[in-house]
């Protein structure tokens, strides 16, 4: 089981494309909670301190990558055991690696763009410019986030991959959001810096990533015009992504055995719960009212889910796919507890037509031109700006003497 939820995990990490954020304390492997009069090991506060890469004159330390590595993997963490985390560690390691590897690339690839706009502002300007970029960019940070938390809660997993392409790092948030529950952006905050970095440092991130592709996209604008032709070529070449599974979203009512001395007592609370429903009374309320389930706050609603989930039990996937939308179902029982459910709607698997799916593949086709574009950039960029990373060694003596700003732009 841990293994899959690692491996949706970082499904999830691919598809994000990860961007940047930053932070200086983390701690490896699964966060523990540390008591405010307590401090870090010294250790720790100098690994994440360490400098892992330079572009420019900007500084990528290691604690900016576990951070953000971090926001991948908090729905998975969150979710396991304490008494299966120290048998999770090194597993969790490993992803930890793969995924500062990826956030490292992404983190390199914004700084150059950041640093080619630092450099069309005259130096007696910067300072002023930054504070005013600090104040602007902050309240757009928010209003995008909240937008994109809105369309989070509402799209189902095949929405992912064109959330995504709108902003990578947006979407991570509200993934958190959405898959912790969190109501607010102050309880995200905290959970973040849980995790070794914090909103505060996603809005600074987010600020370098808009502001570099200010410059990026005058190179990218001139992208070929998108014909039906290429429409129809790239849905007969990527026809799985238009692939839906078996998939349904229904409503449930959970009496926990947990709640209740004994079995018969549960059974008791669900019959009650039974004829309140048979009587007319609305699902919802019934179930905010007597449900245990963690989706009572939310009158047990349960979004589009695929046939075979691991989230939810053997017993309640079969009714949720067997009984008609509409109908309430027999009382189900599980390892957890006692359930009622009332199915929503349900679709069979299918293949999206492509009239249905041409705006999609537009704006596909336009990301991956502009992507090609924006790539040609970045190569143009490492020329005028130098990149040093920890993987080339140490940095020689050479560059320490001649420092990035001598580097003019050609």
């Amino acid at each position: 089981m841990l293994h899959s939820h690692l491996t949706k995990t970082l499904s999830l990490a691919v598809l994000a494309c990860l961007t940047v954020a930053s932070d200086t304390t983390f701690a490896q492997g699964f966060p523990p909670y540390i008591q405010p009069d307590q401090a870090a090991p010294p250790s720790k506060v100098f690994e994440a301190a360490e400098t892992v890469a330079r572009v420019g004159n900007q500084h990528i330390f290691q604690g900016d990558l576990e951070g953000d590595a971090y926001i991948v993997l908090i729905p998975t963490l969150e979710r396991i055991p304490p008494e299966e985390r120290e048998a999770a560690e090194p597993q969790v390691k490993a992803q930890l690696a793969n995924l500062s590897q990826q956030v490292l690339r992404e983190t390199v690839q914004r700084k150059l763009m950041y640093e080619m706009f630092l450099r069309t502002i005259p130096p007696d300007k910067l300072a002023e410019a930054k504070a005013s970029i600090k104040e602007r960019v902050g309240e757009q940070f928010t209003e995008a986030l909240e937008e994109m938390v809105e369309k989070v809660k509402k799209a189902d997993k095949t929405e992912y991959k064109d959330l995504t392409r709108q902003s990578s790092q947006l979407f991570r948030l509200a993934y958190v959001m959405k898959e912790m529950e969190l109501s607010t952006f102050r309880e995200l905050d905290l959970l973040l810096r849980r995790y070794g970095t914090s909103l505060e440092r996603q809005q600074t991130a987010y600020a370098e990533d808009q502001l570099g592709r200010q410059e990026m996209y005058k190179e990218a604008r001139s992208v070929a015009e998108v014909t039906y032709d290429d429409m129809v070529e790239y849905y007969q070449d990527n026809l799985d992504d238009f692939r839906v599974a078996t998939r349904a979203r229904w409503e449930q009512i959970t009496i926990a055995f947990s709640e209740f001395p004994t079995k018969f007592a549960a059974g008791e609370a669900i019959a009650k719960v039974g004829n309140e429903l048979f009587y007319g009374a609305p699902f919802k309320q019934v179930a905010k009212r007597h449900s245990h389930g963690d989706k009572a706050s939310e009158g047990g609603y349960h979004d589009w889910t695929d046939w075979g989930d691991f989230k939810i039990s053997r017993e309640i996937n079969e009714a949720v796919f067997s009984i008609k939308p509409g109908e309430l179902s027999y009382i189900i029982e599980d390892a957890e507890g006692l359930h009622i459910i009332r199915v929503i709607e349900r679709q069979d698997a299918h293949v999206i037509p492509f009239a249905d799916a041409q705006l999609t593949i537009k704006e596909r086709i336009q990301g991956d031109r502009r992507s090609e574009a924006i790539n040609k950039y970045l190569a143009q960029l490492q020329d005028r700006i130098p990149v040093w990373t920890a993987d080339d060694g140490p940095e020689s003596q050479e560059q320490i003497a001649k420092p990035p700003s001598m580097n003019r732009v050609r």
